[in-house]
């Protein structure tokens, strides 16, 4: 069992963890212990905790997640390359990150690489937003750069915008946005799924349910532990 100052120290030491990783400023370690811990323990006790925990975890905390492939993958379109302009980039960022929070809500994205959520996000941003489609070409030279920068994200993802599992996902985040408050609220700007977004016909009235079949059964999110 673990008693309350240990509970305590445990909670002070992940918050300080948490903001190690993502607050850009330093942390002076005595303000922290005598702002939080109130005389409840000293610097070198959050600091062993912090050993115990980081152990435990393996050194993993920090995992990738949708919205930092989706912030990442845009910076590949650097000054210098310029694929694609800096007020489209910052249209795209905004509609992708939405469709990766709509995940969260679906069971079905559990099973799915946080690589396949923000490629998914950012196809469907791109096709909503009229900047690009998987079922056409275009000869004009500003959507010739928006395909050289799909082909570039695709390839360092080792993933096809035609992957089942690309489509699969595609297509429920399109469903998921169309329940959502932000699509009832823009009576004016609603997208629907576009009729450039070739949907195969395995895929066409497939339910939820049906396109986890499609793509293999879901992975347990449970981890068996064998007694000794």
């Amino acid at each position: 069992q673990v008693d309350r100052h240990t509970y305590r120290l445990a909670a002070a030491t992940s918050l300080l963890l948490a903001l190690k990783v993502h607050h850009p400023l330093k942390i002076v370690l005595a303000d922290f212990v005598s702002d939080l811990s109130k005389g409840a323990f000293l610097a070198t006790d959050l600091v062993r905790m912090e050993i115990v925990i980081l152990r435990i975890l393996s050194w993993r905390i920090h995992p990738p997640t949708a919205m930092s492939y989706i912030v990442r993958i845009l910076l590949l379109n650097s000054p210098q390359s310029r694929l694609i302009t800096e007020s489209d980039v910052n249209s795209i960022q905004d509609f992708a990150i939405f469709f990766a929070e709509l995940s969260v809500r679906d069971y079905y994205f559990v099973t799915l690489g946080q690589s396949v959520v923000a490629l998914s996000s950012l196809l469907n941003a791109m096709e909503g937003l009229g900047m690009w489609s998987a079922s056409k070409t275009d000869d004009c030279n500003e959507r010739q750069f928006v395909y050289q920068f799909v082909s570039k994200v695709c390839k360092l993802l080792d993933l096809n915008y035609d992957d089942d599992v690309v489509i699969g996902a595609r297509l429920q985040l399109w469903r998921l946005y169309e329940r959502s408050e932000e699509y009832k609220r823009n009576d004016l700007t609603k997208r629907v799924i576009p009729k450039s977004f070739h949907i195969p016909e395995r895929f066409r009235s497939a339910s939820t349910s049906d396109l986890t079949r499609l793509m293999g059964s879901p992975k347990s999110v449970s981890t068996r532990i064998n007694a000794s």
